[in-house]
C-alpha cells in the first residue's frame, strides 16, 4: 500500500507536523525509526545507566537513538563508520569509536568511560547482528556499576537470547496491534518532533523506470 493515493490509518497515531519547518517527506522518516528508538531507550530504562553505547548511529534508528538518548540525559558513545563522526558529534556524543578502523571496539569504548570515571548498564545496539549484540554485551559487563543490584540490559532491534554474565537482552516489539506499543506511541511521538529528522535526498524526474531504481536502490543503500 505504500504507492496508495490513500490509506486507512488509525487517528490515535496520527500526528500533525509541529511546525511549517518540517516538510512531510522528512516527517515520513520518523515513525519507524523514530519509534524503533524510543523503544530501545525504554529497554534501559532500568539501568539507570549514565553512559550507554549506541552502536549504529549512521544508520536510521542509530541517529534518532543519539539525539533522544541525549534529550533523555545520557552520555552516549556513538559507534559507526567514521565518516558520521562530524554528525555524531554534532547531536552531543560524547565518545566516538570508527568501528570499521578500530581493532578492539570494546576496548575503545571502555577506555573512554574509565578515562571519566564512568559506569554503563547498558547499551544500544541498532544492527541487530549477532556479532555487535555481543559486542555490546562485553562493553556493558566490564562497565557495569560494581553495586549488587546492577541491572545490565542491551536493547536490541533483533529478539534472541539474553547475553553472557548476566547482561539481558531488551528486544522491541513495533507491532501497533500491541497495546503496550500503541500507548507508548501515543506518549511519546511528540517527543520525535524535538530531533533533526533524517535528510531526505530527493529523486528527481518523472516516475518511470530510472527514478524509480534510483529510489529503491537509494533505500537498499
Amino acid at each position: 500500500g505504500g504507492y496508495a493515493d490513500f490509506v486507512l490509518a488509525d487517528a490515535e497515531l496520527v500526528f500533525p507536523l509541529p511546525s511549517d519547518d518540517m516538510t512531510f517527506s522528512e516527517a515520513a522518516t520518523l515513525p519507524v525509526p523514530g519509534v524503533t528508538a524510543g523503544l530501545l531507550l525504554q529497554g534501559i530504562q532500568p539501568t539507570k545507566s549514565d553512559w550507554i553505547a549506541i552502536w549504529g548511529t549512521s544508520a536510521a534508528v542509530g541517529y534518532y537513538a543519539l539525539q533522544l538518548a541525549k534529550q533523555d540525559g545520557y552520555k552516549v558513545i556513538a559507534i559507526a563508520s567514521g565518516k558520521h563522526q562530524e554528525t555524531a558529534l554534532k547531536f552531543g556524543a560524547d565518545g566516538f569509536v570508527d568501528y570499521r578502523t578500530e581493532p578492539n571496539v570494546v576496548g575503545a569504548v571502555k577506555k573512554i568511560v574509565q578515562d571519566k570515571a564512568g559506569t554503563m548498564n547498558g547499551a544500544l545496539d541498532c544492527i541487530g547482528t549477532n556479532d555487535t549484540f555481543q559486542k555490546c554485551v562485553q562493553m556493558v559487563d566490564a562497565l557495569v556499576s560494581p553495586t549488587a543490584d546492577s541491572t545490565k540490559v542491551v536493547s536490541s532491534v533483533m529478539p534472541g537470547p539474553d547475553g553472557d554474565s548476566g547482561v539481558k537482552r531488551a528486544a522491541i516489539n513495533l507491532g501497533s496491534d500491541s497495546e503496550t506499543t500503541r500507548d507508548f506511541i501515543k506518549m511519546f511521538y511528540p517527543k520525535l518532533f524535538g530531533v533533526v529528522p533524517q535528510p531526505v535526498p530527493p529523486v528527481k524526474g518523472p516516475v518511470d523506470a530510472p527514478p524509480l531504481q534510483q529510489a529503491f536502490q537509494m533505500n537498499k543503500d
